[in-house]
């Protein structure tokens, strides 16, 4: 509500001529010191112009492609200002609109800013548009409650169906200016018909491939053509040139016309172009319009056929190919203009389904917390640029790679005298310490965990295996986010660093201490333990080794997956959050009991695989010392796999066995009675042993 109040006044004090009222400085992009048109390749053939492939193509691709290339479809201008008011005026040299697409759609622009916690916000325009040679726009910024004054971060994006021959950008006279150089992370490439390269939508913000740019904060290269996206070889050749993230091509809705065979043909040939040119993952695409009533019999068996491709691919052992088939996209003729070309409805259906489907492939998922939704952060422009930090620790990466890395936030980076105006905050004892084992500082000042999760996402981690990486979060989320939250989003990051780097030494440091958080930073710390800790490798990673041992079927593995974690949790609940009784036992026995489900044992064989655990090894305790939690691991995992098997023989010891009950649950209850209670003096004696030693 404030936001939008604030939003009204500062449109109302624009209209009325209440501005800053200083006269505009104007910006041109090719006054810039480096290349500043994003998502466009071929940066220095292209030499400043806004063209979307290089001047040589002219004689390679059709004449169509080549006259469409002269659009800006997918393009942008990155740049950072403080100024309350920003005008846009630049030069066209083709019709201003279509018969089914207004002019704000072929010929206009749009932009939109981040403000300093990675929020994205259209920014609302003011007088009318004057549609001609020469166009002119007047924005109004969002003012943010920010951190500083510096400005935020703004993307202009351009035309999608006409040639832009200049632009400048006009900003208060006071105000500060800077162009973002080209982004360091991969493209997702996308090639296909009219649709990819935008229409109908009502403005280039609404085009599917924008919106998705936003939704995953990844440039989108646009190699849309309209009727000329036919996977010709010459195109698709030169579209592999580009050093791509992903490959999306949707060509089908162009290649309805085509024999059969020649469809074939063109889509097995392209795709193992692309192929022996990048390992990169490659998206075929149906035609969404199949979806709609619209649909005809020979958009229908194009689909079909595609997919026979994709098959004839995958039994090649094509590496890295995937599908998203019409269904997955859930395109309604409603919305669309004419039962193909999308509405802005459509064109976020349309994004929405791209974006599921990258997510999985790039292994990018998003989640329901702010800690799990990977987002970027201007919070110390005044001390660093993030941006530019994110810069160059990839292109540092990509130069040498680390053997190490620790990822952290302003205690990290600082200490690394890496940090803007604070260079010394302990880089002796970096240099000392840390330099000669091997580590690299990838800290960020203020960054939160989501920041962290949106860095590992953009590719900071992609750059041949890495050895050990340490993790300190969560510091920055502290008084923002609940425990389960934090939690949840570190375990996030766990998850998207082994996903990169599969084969590295992963290191989680717990929140360090803070005067008056004592109790709220041991709760997180102990809900950190709880969500990556051994007990969750215990009670789930021998479920999946047995399960491929065994060749059992997946769904066999996810229930008792579920069991194995849930039992856990239910012994947990009777020990509590801190014991000098190990955890590796109740989750082994979890473990143990699970793989008795999942062969199919009756509930006496479950409950006699957790009486025989845990009448065996109650007595392991937590001395805290993580080097030697393995081996308690794979002791307790080994009693685990021979109660198991004597249940299975139908033998068991008998109840009041030492502190074995008649019940099974009566049995955990006095097992975490040992745990709580009784280990209390045992937890001062192990600290008394430490302390002393």
């Amino acid at each position: 509500m404030i936001r939008t109040l604030t939003t009204l006044v500062v449109l109302l004090s624009a209209a009325t001529g209440l501005s800053a009222g200083n006269p505009p400085e104007w910006e041109r992009p090719e006054q810039a010191e480096f290349p500043v048109v994003q998502g466009q390749g071929w940066t220095r053939e292209l030499g400043g112009s806004y063209r979307r492939l290089p001047d040589r193509a002219e004689v390679l691709v059709p004449p169509a492609v080549w006259k469409l290339s002269a659009h800006s479809a997918g393009e942008a201008l990155h740049f950072v200002t403080n100024s309350p008011e920003i005008r846009v005026r630049y030069g066209v040299k083709g019709p201003v609109d279509m018969s089914h697409m207004p002019a704000t759609g072929v010929s206009g622009i749009d932009l939109y800013q981040i403000d300093n916690d990675g929020t994205w916000l259209f920014v609302p325009r003011l007088i009318d548009r004057t549609f001609s040679d020469t166009v002119s726009y007047r924005f109004c910024p969002v003012p943010g409650e920010g951190y500083d004054r510096l400005g935020y971060e703004f993307r202009l994006y351009l035309p999608l169906y006409n040639e832009v021959e200049w632009i400048e950008v006009g900003i208060d006279s006071a105000a500060r200016f800077e162009w973002l150089p080209l982004r360091e992370e991969r493209p997702v490439v996308a090639y296909g018909t009219s649709i990819l390269q935008g229409g109908c939508a009502s403005r280039p913000g609404m085009a599917w491939t924008n919106i998705l740019s936003r939704k995953i904060d990844r440039t989108v290269m646009n190699f849309g053509f309209s009727g000329s996206g036919r996977m010709e070889r010459e195109t698709v050749e030169l579209i592999a040139e580009n050093d791509a993230k992903a490959w999306i091509i949707d060509c089908v809705p162009n290649m309805n016309h085509l024999e059969d065979s020649l469809f074939e043909a063109r889509y097995l040939e392209g795709v193992r172009l692309i192929r022996n040119r990048s390992e990169a993952p490659i998206l075929l695409v149906e035609s969404a319009t199949a979806s709609t009533g619209y649909a005809d019999q020979a958009t229908l068996r194009k689909n079909r056929l595609l997919k026979s491709c994709y098959e004839k691919l995958i039994a090649e052992n094509t590496r890295n190919i995937h599908y998203l088939s019409a269904e997955r996209i859930a395109l309604p003729e409603e919305a669309t203009v004419d039962g193909i070309h999308p509405t802005d409805w459509g064109m976020e259906i349309i994004a929405t389904a791209y974006e599921t489907k990258l997510r999985e492939i790039l292994k990018e998922p998003r989640g329901d917390y702010p800690t799990t939704r990977a987002v970027t952060q201007r919070r110390e422009a005044a001390g660093y640029d993030w941006q530019e930090r994110h810069r160059e620790l990839i292109r540092a990466n990509r130069k040498q790679k680390p053997h190490a890395v620790l990822i952290g936030n302003s205690i990290t980076h600082y200490w690394g005298g890496t940090g803007g105006r604070y260079p010394e905050n302990g880089s002796p004892s970096w240099q000392r310490i840390m330099a000669p084992a091997g580590f690299r500082n990838m800290g960020c000042g203020w960054d939160r965990i989501e920041n962290m999760l949106w860095r590992i996402y953009h590719d900071e981690l992609d750059c041949g295996t890495i050895d050990r990486i340490v993790l300190m979060a969560g510091t920055n989320n502290v008084g923002r986010d609940a425990p389960a939250q934090i939690a949840a989003g570190i375990a996030r990051m766990v998850e998207a660093v082994r996903s990169r780097q599969p084969k590295a030494r992963i290191k989680v440091i717990g929140i360090l201490p803070a005067a008056g958080q004592q109790e709220r930073i041991a709760e997180i710390n102990d809900r950190i333990e709880q969500e990556i800790g051994n007990q969750g490798i215990a009670c789930s990673v021998p479920l999946i080794v047995y399960a491929r041992e065994m060749e059992l079927p997946d769904y066999s593995l996810y229930r008792a997956l579920v069991f194995s974690n849930l039992l856990t949790v239910y012994q947990k609940y009777y020990i509590g959050k801190l014991s000098a009784f190990c955890g590796a036992v109740s989750a082994s026995c979890a473990a143990g009991a699970a793989i008795t489900y999942m062969v199919g044992g009756s509930i006496s064989q479950i409950k006699k695989t957790i009486e025989n655990t845990l009448a065996n090894i109650p007595g392991i305790i937590c001395d805290g010392a993580k080097i030697s939690c393995a081996a308690k691991i794979a002791a307790s995992l080994d009693a685990a796999f021979l109660a198991h098997h004597l249940a299975m023989n139908g033998q068991s010891y008998a109840p009041y066995t030492g502190i074995l009950q008649e019940e099974t649950a009566e049995t955990i209850s006095c097992v975490g009675q040992i745990g709580k209670d009784g280990m209390k003096e045992t937890d001062r004696e192990i600290l008394k042993i430490m302390l002393e030693h």
